[in-house]
């Protein structure tokens, strides 16, 4: 009985998305979203009181969920640069398979209509808060085992979420900048990515002159 329930709910949530989208959120109608999941109003009020629950619901479970369990995955026993690295790596995989996939999460999230919608909001604060908290840990014990140097969590976790953010966005989506601003397509970009957010443009000699 629960796998037929939860079976139902995928279906609503497919649907609910596809409508979402076709219609817009403030347009979207209960009972579109019932036919095209193929059951009953009544049915789809049974599991949802409105359209808000659902799409609160939709995002909780497909977004924020599954975006919190990257932090689960991380292995404890590699190095802070290494988990920091796999937790970027996870995020970087979560949204491209939106975005080379359905294509359906990023157009929804950015319509327009949706901007300042609270539980649009309330799911990019869940989730920006989320990271800052998982990098500022890992952050703090590289600076106590000697891995990282000492210096603001707060300022680095910013400053690594901004340059990830953006290489992200151009990495998984080819239009997301014209041309003159795309990286590099090839294998060594998101190493050299990394090794730019952990090592910086200063060469070793000139970090060991800036020291003396």
């Amino acid at each position: 009985m629960e796998d037929g329930r939860t079976q139902k709910k995928e279906r609503l949530f497919e649907a609910a998305f596809e409508i979402f989208l076709m219609n817009g959120y403030t347009n979207a109608k209960m009972s579109e979203i019932a036919a095209r999941a193929g059951i009953a109003k009544a049915t789809l009020y049974e599991y949802f009181p409105s359209k808000e629950a659902l799409f609160e619901e939709l995002l909780h479970t497909k977004v924020i969920l599954p975006y919190i369990s990257f932090a689960e995955r991380l292995d404890p026993n590699s190095s802070c640069t290494a988990r920091i690295r796999s937790f970027m790596r996870m995020e970087m995989d979560f949204l491209s398979d939106f975005v080379k996939g359905k294509k359906i999460l990023p157009r929804l999230l950015l319509h327009a209509e949706l901007m300042g919608n609270a539980t649009i909001a309330s799911a990019a604060h869940r989730i920006i808060t989320f990271k800052f908290r998982v990098l500022c840990e890992l952050l703090r014990e590289g600076m106590e085992s000697g891995e990282f140097r000492e210096t603001d969590t707060v300022t680095a976790a910013a400053c690594m979420i901004g340059a990830f953010n953006l290489f992200s966005a151009c990495s998984c989506n080819a239009q997301f900048f014209d041309r003159s601003f795309r990286f590099p397509a090839s294998a060594d970009a998101e190493a050299d990515f990394f090794r730019m957010l952990f090592e910086g443009i200063t060469p070793p000699h000139a970090k060991d002159a800036d020291r003396g």
